[in-house]
């Protein structure tokens, strides 16, 4: 469902009913809503109780996310004013990168999927179900929290960065233009690593199951 100017009426809750039948939907906002119209959409929209996605990517006028826990994907990228996400439970794949003014990403217990990548985040929460988290360009971000199912890490260009946890379960690891990484552990099943230009970094630990560093096939290990 796209909402645009011409189209902001939502199904709104009756009196007799405390649900409303409708099946799981997806709503995408037009980045041309006027605020007033968006101020409407925000109220109906927590009616909706089976809303599971909800894209309003590059809307400058957004500076806050309704808690709707029957959220499992939300993608607000390039919402210049945003500051915060709030609370979703059963958020599963969050995409808010390039939010310019975002300071907090929350506790988010079944988040698998995260893309946070040119935010001015200073710390990540302790996510326990993520998999995947691409923070490229989060200069102000100067560790990684320990991620125990963490599989990818995309963290290119995070200049204050100054060490790599030991994620048992990460595969890839992209840590390019780190200026300030200075080591890598011991990282059990990492294949993939990309760590060019970081002009500090001094060690890297063995990795046992290593084949590619910086593109190059190095091994083939069982």
């Amino acid at each position: 469902m796209l909402i645009t100017n011409d189209n902001i009426d939502l199904p709104k809750k009756d009196n007799t009913n405390t649900n409303i039948n409708t099946n799981t939907i997806t709503i995408t906002i037009c980045k041309y809503l006027l605020v007033n119209n968006l101020n409407k959409l925000f109220t109906n929209i927590l009616y909706l109780e089976n809303l599971t996605t909800l894209n309003c990517d590059g809307h400058s006028a957004i500076t806050r996310i309704p808690i709707i826990n029957s959220l499992t994907t939300l993608n607000c990228s390039e919402c210049d004013n945003l500051t915060y996400i709030p609370k979703i439970y059963n958020l599963k794949n969050l995409e808010c990168s390039f939010c310019l003014e975002l300071k907090l990403i929350p506790e988010l217990p079944k988040l698998i999927n995260l893309d946070c990548r040119f935010t001015p985040l200073r710390s990540l929460p302790v996510l326990v179900k993520l998999q995947n988290l691409y923070c490229t360009g989060c200069e102000n971000l100067d560790y990684i929290p320990d991620l125990s199912n963490l599989e990818m890490l995309d963290c290119n260009e995070c200049n204050n960065l100054v060490s790599i946890p030991i994620l048992p379960k990460l595969t890839t690891l992209y840590c390019a233009n780190c200026v300030r990484l200075s080591y890598i552990p011991a990282l059990p099943n990492l294949i993939c690593l990309y760590c060019v230009y970081c002009e500090n970094l001094q060690y890297i630990t063995h990795q046992p199951k290593l084949e590619i560093l910086n593109g190059n096939v190095i091994s083939l290990c069982e």
